[in-house]
């Protein structure tokens, strides 16, 4: 078993257009449910999280037997909930992206978007004719019309940049805060297509359920940690397999991209560990073997 995740995952390639706007909406109650009290501070780049997170689902898929076997209290479907979590969180964050451009046309904000397709898939297909990188890689690139086809290109490119980079890297004008725009723009195509039939002023996603969603997708994912910690208590691999969210925490020119202000900052939680929010998990007594926590 691979135990290193791809840690950056583009979302807008992997997931239709509709995807994380259905799992919101199916997760909203949940979202609703956590506690004003229960908000964590956000001080993590939502989306490298949530890419990180949704990186990693492949591998606890893989572990979900072994995990639902060896620990009696464990419920294997947290798997799936996890990633709907994830999916449910990243459209909160895209949609508050989205919001802070509603006085932008799409129009104009299309613009920069084929502008910056059209400079990765030069740049890519060159590299692909000196076999840097693999042809096959751009199979799913179109060039159509369309802010979702738009928005799907963009997402084909900054996976094939991101996954090929340290090969890329040098050979290139392309630069990495310029793939990371690419996501954000093909992002906020996504959300402001559906924003178009939105009354003016009405926001989508409140700033207090994003921070909402965010921390429960903190809290499942620091119990699906300890989790992997106890199973792979042999191995002492599980950081590999689900690494902490707070690790390599980016800020600067990243944060100001994503849109991560400090002024949407809830209040600070208290924290013993490096995730604020501790989760619920059946203890190290209940579970009769050593358990790794944070």
């Amino acid at each position: 078993m691979s135990t290193t995740p791809n840690p950056v995952m583009p979302l807008i390639l992997d997931f239709a257009p509709g995807v994380p706007a259905k799992h919101y909406s199916d997760r909203l109650a949940e979202i609703r449910a956590v506690p004003e009290s229960a908000v964590i501070a956000m001080n993590l780049d939502v989306l490298a999280s949530t890419a990180t997170v949704l990186g990693v689902i492949p591998e606890l898929r893989a572990l979900r037997g072994d995990l639902g076997a060896k620990l009696v209290e464990f419920d294997a479907a947290k798997v799936d909930h996890l990633e709907s979590i994830a999916l449910a969180t990243y459209y909160t964050h895209t949609a508050r992206l989205a919001e802070r451009r509603r006085s932008e046309p799409l129009p104009a904000l299309s613009e920069r978007g084929v502008a910056l397709r059209t400079e990765l898939y030069v740049a890519a297909n060159a590299l692909a004719q000196r076999a840097i990188l693999d042809p096959s890689s751009l199979s799913a690139y179109r060039g159509g019309v369309g802010y979702l086809q738009l928005s799907s290109d963009l997402g084909v490119l900054v996976k094939v940049f991101r996954d090929a980079w340290d090969a890329v890297q040098g050979k290139t004008a392309i630069t990495k805060a310029e793939v990371d725009e690419a996501e954000v723009v093909g992002a906020q195509l996504v959300v402001g297509f559906g924003l178009r039939e939105q009354a003016p002023g009405e926001p989508v996603v409140s700033t207090l359920d994003w921070q909402r969603a965010f921390s429960l997708l903190v809290s499942e994912y620091d119990e699906m940690r300890r989790a992997v910690s106890y199973l792979r208590w042999k191995e002492r691999d599980a950081d590999a397999i689900v690494p902490s969210l707070y690790a390599g925490r980016k800020n600067g020119n990243h944060r100001a991209a994503t849109g991560d202000a400090a002024d949407d900052a809830a209040p600070p939680a208290t924290a013993t560990s490096d995730v604020p929010h501790a989760p619920s998990l059946p203890s190290a007594s209940a579970l009769g073997s050593p358990f790794i926590g944070e």
